[in-house]
């Protein structure tokens, strides 16, 4: 419940951490927006501020201009303006400080943020005019038109600085500014530079993203309600199953010990029994109830893995006792199923004599067992199971069987070591619990466990366990 408990936060974060970054992109969209305006007004700002310097022995100066050409004014007004002011037939000399007029690079310009299009040119060449007219751009009307511009909807700071960046003048205060302009300069000769600053307020934001920010936490709150009705549904199920599962593991477990009695009790019939044919009899049910017995026992500690409960308690044992071992099982196995003409179970044991292998010993004989059983169950007659017995380079102990059954089909082999997995054969019946219980030993002993199988001609399944005292 804990894993369910700590994925359920891990999802909420994560929506939650989404959600503040698709708020953050819109918050700095909002912020690109709203700078590019302010750019585009300081532009405009300081255009219409010229343009009442320029104008200023109006009174009132009306930002209007009418422009005619020349070449579509009438002929009588054409001839008198050409009287008063003759156009040049060679360069003019500049008003600045007698320069002549200048050639500039517009590459260069553009390249430098001076201008952004040739339509500029003149406007920067009346700026250096009034400026060497001893009329430099006025910081106090250009606050006033920018504010104006604007909708005073921003706080604004703006200096005038010269070439050195020395501070000429200023206006306005601004706090934490989240807006600061490029220098901008005034003029081709670069005396004058312009720099804004604003604090573009949050509140404007939340107007302008109400809807997508009343959206965004209706995603939250949805998304975070599914989860906790998901977290109630999973905790409500895994308190049946559990409780199912007890019952379960009760049930079996008190079935255990009526059911050892009874093969008990055919032991001792067998033994005090004369007649051969009622000794095979007797002989051929205890077989069946100890398979019976074997298989509640595999429930019992597959219910333990499903909790994590696997204990290892190792012990030492030799070649020889494994053997005798094996030999036990084939024995019971082979009367459970002597349904099965022709069956042979034959042990290759290639273990040295004096070898001391330490192993759980019971986890030992599930693991024979179940891989000699499946064997058994999932073939016709005549079917030939090869065990052998081997240790490697690695000191691991490896438990080999292979028989010529029905074999598997390759798109089950990875699945086959799951838990309750199936594979649907002949109609046989099964739990799917024991090979993902092998797996389980074979981890716990530090080992591991792989399947080699082809249909129509068996399967050999290797085991690899640890076989150190302390491993």
């Amino acid at each position: 419940m804990k894993k369910y408990i700590f994925i359920s936060l891990v999802a909420i974060l994560s929506i939650f951490a989404i959600q503040s970054l698709y708020i953050n992109s819109l918050y700095s969209g909002y912020l690109i927006e709203k700078s590019n305006k302010i750019d585009d007004n300081i532009y405009q700002s300081v255009d219409l501020e010229h343009y009442v310097r320029y104008f200023e022995r109006y009174k009132k100066p009306q930002f209007k201009i009418n422009i005619t050409y020349i070449d579509d004014m009438p002929q009588k007004i054409r001839d008198s303006l050409l009287a008063i002011h003759p156009l040049p037939e060679k360069p003019r000399k500049s008003e600045r400080k007698g320069r002549f007029s200048r050639e500039y690079d517009i590459k260069d310009l553009m390249s430098r943020g001076v201008i952004k299009s040739t339509t500029e040119i003149d406007l920067h060449e009346q700026q250096d005019y009034l400026y060497f007219k001893g009329n430099p751009i006025n910081v106090k009307v250009l606050d006033s038109i920018l504010n104006s511009q604007l909708e005073n909807k921003y706080q604004i700071k703006i200096e005038i600085r010269n070439d050195k960046d020395s501070l000429l003048s200023t206006v306005g205060s601004v706090e934490n500014p989240n807006y600061i302009s490029k220098r901008i300069q005034i003029g081709f000769e670069g005396y004058q530079f312009i720099k804004v600053y604003a604090n573009i307020p949050l509140s404007s934001f939340f107007i302008d993203a109400i809807l997508a920010m009343v959206l965004s936490l209706l995603i939250i709150c949805v998304s975070v309600a599914s989860l906790i009705i998901l977290l109630t549904t999973i905790r409500r199920k895994n308190e049946a199953l559990e409780l199912r599962e007890q019952s379960v593991g009760g049930i079996i477990h008190e079935l255990k010990s009526p059911i050892g009695s009874v093969v008990t009790m055919l032991s001792m019939m067998k033994i005090s029994e004369k007649d051969s044919v009622k000794q095979d009899i007797i002989a051929t049910n205890r077989g069946i109830v100890t398979s019976l017995l074997n298989k509640i026992d595999l429930l019992l500690e597959a219910s333990r893995y499903s909790k994590g409960r696997i204990v290892v308690n190792k012990t030492p044992i030799d070649s020889k006792i494994i053997e005798e071992r094996i030999s036990q099982i084939k024995a019971i196995l082979t009367i459970g199923y002597n349904n099965k003409s022709n069956c042979n179970i034959s042990i290759e044991n290639k273990l040295k004599n004096d070898e001391i292998l330490y192993l759980d010993t019971l986890l030992m004989d599930t693991i024979l067992t179940n891989l000699i059983e499946n064997s058994l169950k999932y073939s016709n007659d005549n079917v030939d199971i090869n065990i052998v017995l081997d240790t490697n380079a690695q000191n691991q102990f490896i438990i080999s069987v292979k028989d010529n059954g029905f074999g598997i089909e390759k798109r089950h082999l990875k699945k086959i070591f799951k838990q309750y997995y199936r594979v649907d054969n002949k109609g046989i019946k099964g739990y799917g619990i024991g090979l993902s219980y092998l797996k389980a030993i074979s981890i716990v002993h530090g080992g591991s466990i792989t399947v080699d199988s082809e249909i129509g001609k068996g399967s050999k399944f290797e085991v690899k366990l640890n076989v150190d005292k302390n491993g």
